[in-house]
């Protein structure tokens, strides 16, 4: 549903930025998708749309990932770059007393 509401929920920033043909193309494809038998169907008839505001460079899809990291308790000084990388100089091992 959330996709469905970034093209027809008024202020969304995405309708609010596709033009009056592009928008109706998408409540089409939308209708298409709500009358899919199940949930596979509605995600293939749904990525028509995002195929085509990638074709038409519309809009530029991000990914964001959040990393959680563990290590033992003794290790000190693990730090991640934005880049996910270990910046292992600064990486020692605390000694147990």
């Amino acid at each position: 549903m959330c996709e469905i509401e970034t093209y027809e929920q008024d202020g969304s920033y995405v309708k609010e930025h596709l033009t009056p043909e592009l928008l109706a193309w998408a409540k089409g494809v939308i209708d298409q998708a709500l009358e899919a038998p199940n949930a596979i169907e509605r995600r293939k008839v749904l990525e028509k749309i995002e195929g085509r505001l990638r074709e038409e460079a519309l809009v530029l899809f991000l990914l964001h990932k959040k990393v959680n990291t563990s290590y033992q308790p003794g290790i000190r000084g693990v730090t991640m770059s934005p880049l996910g990388w270990i910046d292992f100089k600064s990486v020692w091992v605390q000694s147990r007393r």
